[in-house]
């Protein structure tokens, strides 16, 4: 009995009546452990199963046929533009990404800072993470003549020898 305690969980009164009953109606002689842990965790299943569908029913709004599919059109819209590289109206650009871009390239359009916006944040991402980790690289960025922003690792220079040689090269690595 000891063994079969330490292995369920805690349960009401109630749930261990209902255990009991069903282990006496299905076994005729002393059941083994295996099948009383059977026994509740099948009625758990079961309980579960049936609080599910309560909390589904109480919860959830139905959506009709129509919403569906409009939905659906504007979803296949957006994964289109965004494959072909077009900006989408209505995907907002933070200003911190904003100002990130423009920080690499300060005359970067709203355009294209949309258009780059994956590359951008993963750049941003990736350098505070650098950052953090006192990484001896960086991630930088590079904008080619057809737009289109292209990520690349480089040497993190020293702090000493980026101001002997251009204190501004230094600041557009950090």
């Amino acid at each position: 009995m000891r063994i079969l305690k330490d292995m369920l969980p805690p349960m009401t009164e109630d749930q261990a009546r209902a255990l009991a009953r069903r282990i006496l109606e299905v076994h005729r002689f002393e059941p083994s452990i295996a099948d009383v842990l059977a026994h509740w965790r099948d009625m758990e299943r079961r309980r579960r199963q049936q609080e599910g569908a309560i909390y589904l029913d109480e919860t959830s709004p139905r959506i009709s046929h129509a919403e569906r599919k409009r939905r659906a059109g504007e979803l296949r819209r957006v994964r289109t533009a965004l494959g072909q590289r077009r900006s989408v109206p209505g995907l907002v650009v933070s200003e911190g990404l904003t100002a990130f871009a423009r920080s690499f390239f300060p005359h970067m359009s709203e355009e294209l800072i949309e258009r780059n916006k994956m590359e951008i944040a993963n750049c941003r991402a990736d350098r505070e993470r650098e950052d953090r980790c006192a990484s001896p690289y960086v991630t930088m960025m590079e904008l080619d003549e057809t737009g289109c922003v292209t990520l690349y690792m480089a040497k993190r220079p020293r702090e000493e020898d980026a101001h002997a040689e251009d204190p501004a090269l230094f600041e557009v690595c950090r």
